[in-house]
């Protein structure tokens, strides 16, 4: 048996080799080959323990990243799905906005009131206001004369100025 020696400072070795001791066997190398099996098999059976742990491992592994996948699509599906119903709400309020410019302009709601609630639409009258600063700063001239108009008596105003001669 070789085993190192080390020679310490005084001259001494730091420990005493022990000699080597054989094991009888009653059949000499049956001991070995026993231990040899033994050891190929545990090591086997660690071998298939580990590889085994490993395959449920990166199982476990795969199917943690499946539905981690599948949760990202359904997210996506979802967003998507979001995102038309958006869409086609806007498109609406759109068109929502444009029926309601529609209906407060003057021409639909003048035609609204002719239409439906049998109003009648007038001539073209064009009035003029004039204020006193206007014809007191000389702006414009006021009428000269404004002529007062009486009214006509008529058939009954007549026969009432009859009676009322008749008693005098």
């Amino acid at each position: 048996m070789a085993v190192p020696l080390r020679k310490a400072a005084n001259g001494n070795y730091d420990y005493v080799p022990q000699p080597y001791r054989q094991t009888v066997s009653p059949i000499p190398g049956k001991r070995l080959a026993q231990r040899q099996i033994q050891s190929k098999s545990s090591y086997r059976s660690t071998v298939a323990f580990l590889l085994s742990t490993m395959a449920f491992v990166l199982f476990l592994m795969g199917i943690s990243y499946i539905f981690v996948k599948a949760g990202v699509t359904r997210l996506n599906w979802e967003v998507n799905q979001l995102t038309a119903q958006n869409e086609s709400v806007m498109m609406e309020n759109e068109r929502i906005k444009g029926e309601i410019a529609s209906k407060k302009s003057l021409d639909r709601i003048e035609a609204i009131a002719i239409q439906e609630l049998g109003m009648i639409k007038e001539a073209n009258i064009q009035y003029m206001v004039l204020s006193d600063t206007v014809v007191s700063e000389g702006k414009m001239k006021p009428a000269d004369t404004v002529e007062e108009i009486e009214p006509t008596p008529g058939p009954m105003a007549a026969v009432m100025d009859f009676i009322l001669a008749l008693k005098k």
